[in-house]
């Protein structure tokens, strides 16, 4: 799987990743393998909230698995310490999932892949 010359430019960078979970994790990229696992050093996870400003809770040095990535971009720097995340008011994003193309008898079929603790109750992912 070749990963393009995208991250490659993003080393050393402030990045924001949206894991396919829905969490914006925000912090400098030093590395990335074939399988675009990513690692990340003085990150934080940002938590949105329609209630209360965005909290930031520190993650620090941090890895990210490949296949739980679903967008990686460059942070602006300048532009994210002009901004007042206590005041910043928005919905949690919502599972983004995995999209999967299948073909049966010559059809292309496209379906939507979630985990299995994305699908069920918070109660029944606890047991």
């Amino acid at each position: 799987m070749s990963t393009g010359p995208g991250l490659e430019s993003l080393v050393d960078q402030t990045i924001s990743v949206i894991t396919n979970d829905g969490r914006n994790i925000v912090g400098v990229l030093r590395g990335f393998d074939q399988a675009t696992n990513i690692i990340l050093d003085e990150s934080h996870e940002r938590v949105y909230s329609t209630k209360e400003g965005v909290q930031q809770l520190v993650l620090g040095l941090y890895i990210i698995r490949g296949d739980n990535i679903s967008v990686v971009g460059e942070l602006d720097e300048e532009l994210d310490a002009n901004l007042d995340l206590s005041k910043l008011r928005a919905h949690p994003l919502k599972p983004v999932g995995r999209w999967t193309i299948s073909t049966l008898n010559g059809v292309f079929a496209m379906s939507r892949v979630f985990p299995l603790t994305m699908l069920m109750d918070e109660e029944e992912a606890v047991d």
